[in-house]
């Protein structure tokens, strides 16, 4: 079987390392939405723990009720809650939701006032990312909600991986006018590249994600981060051509005669980009294969003629990304970010935590 090999302590290795960077009155938090990045949110969650961290981000209601058991501390939702049953279900389950607009903001005010206690919420406010989030101009609708205690203010950055940009600035500065009316609340506005942009964008709370998985959160240098997962594919088969022949679906690649072509169970099911087709490349005993063919959704067709025949036989499985192949390489290959892969592994891939 296909296999994924995640180094765990390369993720405690990593945070480590973020919140070395983070100023000293911050907290570093980790965001383990859509199951840690594919990496496996248990795992993730039990090893971040391990190295500190107290304050963990996910996305969907689902999400935080399959991990509110192991938190022993602060497990944030980041869509917020959409009716009353939800709040009951995140206060219940001490889960504190993010709140995105009026309508999850009356819905959780409501409920607490029945309550007759303040409940603990973020507030999301839009500063130029133009997704979630409230409206600068909404402040004074807001304040008025008595039955939140507003733990955090918080914004997201659109372009944080662009140190130079604009947009960055501008998006610090109207964080800091709205802090302004939320005295008593602290704020949280830092991604994985946002810890990078210096401490003014560490305020009180940075929530790193994909830095956390080895990916790199600062393009176009080194990558700080340590790799965090490899990913095998199991040599189905193993061909030497009798003769000239077309390969894979469309007939796109002609091989020639002795030829030594392998089989890999991998494919765009497993999340391997399809636009890699005869184009992309994997590696094994220290040489790296071209694949060969369109991308099967189970299989990849790979030629490893530059490899002795006796070698050649031997090959059990080959690196589709890791230590050799580096996933940011291979998302910029397939003209993709390297999020979409790892996310994309599909669940059949077996899972070995080291």
């Amino acid at each position: 079987m296909s296999h994924l090999n995640i180094k765990l302590e390369n993720i405690a290795y990593n945070y480590n390392l973020l919140k070395e960077k983070v100023s000293p009155n911050a907290l570093c938090a980790s965001v383990i939405k859509a199951n840690a990045y594919g990496i496996g949110a248990k795992q993730a969650m039990k090893i971040l723990q391990q190295a500190g961290c107290k304050d963990f981000f996910v996305a969907l209601l689902d999400e935080a009720l399959d991990l509110h058991e192991i938190s022993k501390d602060n497990l944030f939702m980041l869509h917020g809650i959409d009716n009353n049953k939800e709040a009951k279900v995140v206060h219940h389950h001490n889960i504190i939701p993010v709140l995105n607009d009026h309508h999850q903001i009356s819905i959780y005010n409501d409920y607490a006032k029945i309550l007759g206690k303040k409940l603990p919420a973020i507030l999301h406010f839009d500063t130029g990312m133009g997704r979630l989030g409230l409206d600068l101009d909404d402040v004074q609708k807001i304040i008025n909600n008595n039955f939140i205690d507003y733990k955090y203010i918080m914004s997201h950055l659109a372009c944080a991986d662009e140190p130079q940009h604009p947009h960055n600035q501008q998006q610090l500065q109207m964080l800091k006018k709205l802090r302004r009316f939320f005295p008593n609340s602290k704020v949280s506005f830092a991604n994985s590249s946002g810890v990078f942009l210096g401490k003014d964008y560490h305020f009180d709370l940075v929530r790193p994600g994909c830095a956390l998985y080895g990916i790199n959160p600062t393009p176009g240098q080194p990558n700080p981060m340590k790799q965090v997962v490899t990913a095998n594919a199991r040599i189905v088969q193993r061909r030497i051509l009798q003769k000239d022949q077309h390969i894979g679906y469309g007939s796109t690649h002609l091989a020639k005669k002795g030829n030594q072509i392998l089989v890999a169970g991998y494919g765009y099911a497993d999340g391997y980009p399809r636009s890699l087709s005869n184009f992309g490349k994997c590696y094994a005993q220290g040489q790296y294969l071209d694949i060969i063919g369109r991308v099967s959704m189970d299989l990849l067709i790979i030629d490893a003629s530059a490899v002795p025949e006796q070698t050649f036989q031997s090959i059990k499985h080959v690196e589709i990304f890791g230590d050799n192949i580096k996933i940011d390489d291979l998302a910029s290959q397939a003209k993709v970010i390297a999020y979409e892969i790892l996310t994309g592994m599909g669940k059949r891939t077996l899972r070995n935590y080291l």
